[in-house]
């Protein structure tokens, strides 16, 4: 619900943009830009902290160091001028997707298109169901990564079939079929592996994914973000079916109980015309950390669980974008923060932490974090690294990609009306980059004039503001400062707490308070602020800096600051 609060956000814009430029400014000056220096003065500020929230809004490679000048006395001492330096943890301890993976499938539309273009007309009429039995049918996967080598196929046989009629998605009902398959060399008391498949196991994630009894995974994941596959007109694509494939093997042949790759979708096994095709609609999922239960406090059953909805999205993904709408691949953290989003919608279904990282209670799901310390899911890692540019990937260390898309994701969800039509819409528009969350939220109440950069800012807030639950309450302030002068009350959300659930839909997401995580690696506590006196980074494209100012010396202070054209300044007194 859109808020004109009793509060001020205060920001200051740099330039008057015009229309086509709205969205970000300008991208035609250089970083060579000297940029605008601003003043600003606060009054009855006595006693109040003092945040100052920084917005790159460009989507360029521009980069800017702000610099802040404080009137005398303005602030309290905030200790010894810093440097920052970080420390990640080296190697992460779960994975979803492999970088190479990802990479196929964003450019996979191209190579649907390629084919076409070749000479090759729409698909002839699609072969009848295939016939399967459990625990007697074999199939040789082709799992490699690298497709040149003529690395081994996996052989594995079927060992869970679940069917269910009269599934509701879109506008009509399906009936599906699922088929689990296990690797030979995962299955049974004969496994050398570390921990080994049962058909209880099966029976568990199949029913996780498809009850005939009940709603699960595919009817939650498919009524936000709509089906998987159906119709196209590529003759090099599969043909419409109702059935889903699961293969767990032990990926990567690591048997690792202790992290590594938890599992992934690959876009290849939709293609009928490609050696390496297993030629289902299929998911692979790592068999050995499925098995092992709970070692060393994570519950790696329940990681495997959560990873199925995340790699279901991006089944999803590909067809609703690639096939439905014609488009090029998605940005590669659009399409991880709907992933996320998919596994943060189904936690309390399932009863598992999620990328939210809450601890069960009693074996039930939190919905309102209490106390310090925590350290799961994504967010810690956000709270360490919060200066990272949101739209950007790194295939090769994505850790912090996904930090940073959950987060925004995250805080999208909880502050723009029904997140399940927000991210529905977000899958189901024709963009693939930031416009495609910008659209989406445009279909919010009241913002259908939103841009990215204002966003960007409203994000920045309630990162600041995220262990208050009521951001109607009087007790900070915040006010948009234009350049020419003047100022106006501050819009915002309900932030990333109410204090209870937030609901839409049938859909149930846990509040989420930043200053609750700690980075177990260094013991970062809540979002990292850098001080007054500190020296300030480059302030990467698509990315917000946090500055605690400290504690006001007096009822009135005034700031100036030196700022880049493509940069915003936000002030939030509290």
């Amino acid at each position: 619900m859109r808020r004109y609060i009793g509060f001020l956000v205060i920001l200051v814009g740099l330039m008057a943009l015009s229309a086509c430029d709205s969205m970000f400014g300008s991208d035609k000056k250089s970083s060579r830009d000297k940029g605008t220096t601003l003043s600003y003065t606060l009054e009855d500020t006595q006693g109040k902290e003092i945040y100052f929230v920084f917005t790159n809004y460009s989507i360029s490679a521009r980069r800017s160091s702000p610099s802040i000048v404080l009137s005398e006395g303005s602030v309290s001492s905030r200790g010894s001028r810093r440097v920052r330096t970080t420390s990640l943890q080296p190697t992460p301890v779960a994975q979803r997707g492999k970088p190479e993976i990802t990479a196929w499938n964003r450019e996979a539309p191209s190579r649907i298109r390629t084919d076409l273009v070749r000479g090759l007309s729409g698909p002839a009429a699609p072969p009848p169901a295939r016939s399967y039995t459990q625990d007697t049918t074999r199939f040789d996967f082709q799992t490699s990564t690298n497709l040149s080598a003529g690395a081994p196929a996996v052989g594995a046989t079927l060992r869970g079939m679940v069917e269910k009629s009269d599934i509701s998605v879109g506008d009509g009902t399906k009936n599906k079929r699922l088929l689990v398959w296990v690797a030979d060399d995962c299955w049974g008391e004969d496994s050398q592996k570390a921990h080994k498949i049962t058909s209880q196991l099966v029976d568990d994630l199949a029913g996780a994914f498809l009850d005939p009894a009940k709603p699960a995974i595919y009817e939650w994941i498919t009524g936000v973000f709509g089906e998987e596959w159906g119709p196209s007109s590529y003759s090099n694509l599969l043909h419409e079916t109702n059935d889903i494939h699961i293969l767990l093997y032990d990926i990567d042949a690591d048997n690792s109980a202790s992290g590594g790759v938890l599992g992934y979708f690959w876009a290849k096994d939709n293609f009928t015309q490609d050696s390496d095709s297993n030629e289902k609609i299929m998911f692979y999922l790592d068999a050995v950390m499925y098995a092992a239960g709970v070692q060393n406090g994570v519950n790696w059953t329940d990681e495997i669980i959560s990873t199925l909805a995340h790699e279901f999205q991006h089944m999803i993904h590909f067809y609703q974008k690639a096939i439905v709408n014609d488009t090029d691949g998605s940005d590669t953290w659009i399409d991880e923060m709907c992933a996320m989003i998919a596994e943060d919608i189904v936690a309390d279904k399932l009863e598992i932490e999620g990328p939210r990282g809450v601890p069960l209670s009693g074996g039930s799901f939190v919905y309102t974090p209490e106390g310090t310390g925590l350290t799961g899911g994504r967010l810690p890692l956000f709270n360490y690294v919060i200066e990272h540019p949101l739209a950007y990937w790194d295939t090769d260390n994505p850790d912090v990609d996904y930090s940073h898309s959950y987060a925004f994701g995250a805080f999208l969800a909880r502050n723009y009306g029904d997140f399940t039509t927000l991210f529905g819409g977000i899958l189901q528009n024709q963009w693939t980059d930031y416009q495609a969350v910008v659209e989406a939220v445009r279909s919010s109440p009241g913002r259908g004039d939103i841009s990215f950069r204002d966003i960007l800012r409203e994000w920045g807030a309630a990162v600041v503001l995220s262990d208050k639950t009521d951001l109607t309450a009087d007790d900070f302030r915040v006010l948009h400062v234009s350049r020419q002068g003047g100022s106006s009350p501050g819009e915002i959300g309900a932030g990333y707490n109410t204090g209870e659930a937030i609901t839409s839909g049938g859909y149930s997401l846990g509040s989420i308070d930043l200053y609750s995580y700690s980075y177990s690696y260094n013991g970062q506590n809540g979002p990292y602020f850098w001080d007054s006196g500190d020296v300030l980074p480059q302030l990467n494209p698509s990315s917000n800096l946090y500055v605690h100012m400290g504690t006001a010396g007096s009822d009135s202070v005034t700031y100036s600051v030196s700022l880049a054209e493509n940069v915003d300044w936000t002030i939030i007194v509290r």
